[in-house]
């Protein structure tokens, strides 16, 4: 049996579908960008199908609108199936889709850095970024708007005053907006973020709130942070040492009385190698502590001799064990710059 005509009516609907869905204001999860990327890739009849909606209801912006003028012509005389038409399709479409979804963001510049490593970027307003461990970032300014999207990890502005301009940092459904200051903002990989401020002052505040609707918004100060899930209201403002919580750069971790769970998780965003701890009565243990993120093995090493836990090293990571205290202590802190780092010197027991 033939079902070329019902294939045909398929990819019709379907392009009618994503039209309506690309048109909508509704942010998209996850899940429909890669639904969407499997099923505009995997045929060209596809692709002139959502063409064909885009001309059709005319929806398309100023540059995308004169880009289609010229290839429609030109790709209506091509065979289907040609190099010409599916260059021509997959330019267009993928412009119009970006100029529809994302107008702020075109021209952006991505920057990204790997497990353990840092790296200082100059943006294209003049204003500097840090660039934390496992770090996703994109500048997408253009013209007086000064934006950048922080996809995942950490990074520490500083941002050149401008007054005419407000810099903004968005981050899932919030915005953190300045005219010049030095604030680090830290996405945690269970999506809660961080703001801090250094100097100068920031406003966070929730994108999706609109006219008639009830959104939240926190002005934050030096030495202040506010942390909160970008899916809800709630937002816990707090005084924070601001120089403590960039010591990332010096490549050092501040652990202020903290659970060793969360302690540890901090510190596996600097390495590749596990750490697992085998006892739960370990990980509600409070610590703190600085130690550096530039060795793993040094910084558990420090942590063994403050806590009752003994830590054992394997080629795929560190397995952290319960060790009955000899005697109740309360927590010490401990400075790094008592903490040997050379790997060949220090030997957890």
């Amino acid at each position: 049996m033939n079902n070329t005509w019902d294939d045909q009516d398929d990819a019709i609907s379907q392009a009618a579908g994503w039209f309506v869905r690309i048109g909508s204001d509704e942010e998209w999860t996850q899940a429909e960008e890669h639904a969407f990327e499997r099923w505009f890739f995997d045929h060209p009849e596809h692709q002139e199908e959502l063409a064909k909606q885009f001309d059709l209801h005319r929806l398309l912006c100023a540059g995308a609108s004169q880009l289609i003028d010229v290839w429609r012509p030109a790709a209506r005389r091509a065979p289907l199936g040609h190099i010409a038409l599916a260059a021509s399709v997959l330019i267009a479409i993928g412009l119009t889709v970006w100029f529809t979804r994302h107008p702020q963001e075109v021209g952006a510049t991505s920057y990204t850095t790997h497990t353990g490593e840092t790296r200082t970027e100059q943006l294209a307003d003049g204003s500097i970024v840090e660039l934390n461990t496992r770090t996703r970032l994109e500048w997408t300014g253009q013209g007086a708007d000064r934006s950048v999207v922080l996809h995942e990890g950490e990074a520490l502005f500083k941002v050149q005053p401008d007054p005419a301009r407000p810099f903004r940092v968005l981050v899932d459904q919030t915005e953190i907006r300045v005219l010049g200051t030095a604030f680090d903002v830290y996405k945690k990989k269970r999506g809660e973020v961080a703001v801090t401020v250094l100097s100068g002052a920031v406003e966070v505040r929730d994108r999706k709130s609109n006219a008639g609707t009830t959104g939240w918004r926190q002005i934050v100060r030096a030495n202040e942070r506010v942390v909160y899930q970008p899916s809800s209201l709630q937002h816990k403002l707090a005084t924070v040492e601001a120089a403590n919580v960039v010591r990332w750069r010096e490549g050092v971790l501040e652990i202020e009385d903290e659970p060793l769970s969360e302690a540890l998780e901090e510190l596996g965003r600097y390495t590749d190698r596990r750490i697992v701890v085998a006892d739960p009565r370990l990980a509600q243990l409070r610590v703190g502590a600085s130690v550096t993120t530039r060795d793993a093995h040094a910084a558990l090493a420090s942590l063994q001799h403050m806590l009752p836990m003994t830590v054992s090293e394997s080629q795929g990571g560190f397995t952290l064990t319960y060790r009955e205290p000899k005697e109740s202590s309360p927590p010490v802190h401990s400075d790094i710059s008592s903490v040997q780092t050379d790997p060949d010197k220090v030997h957890p027991n």
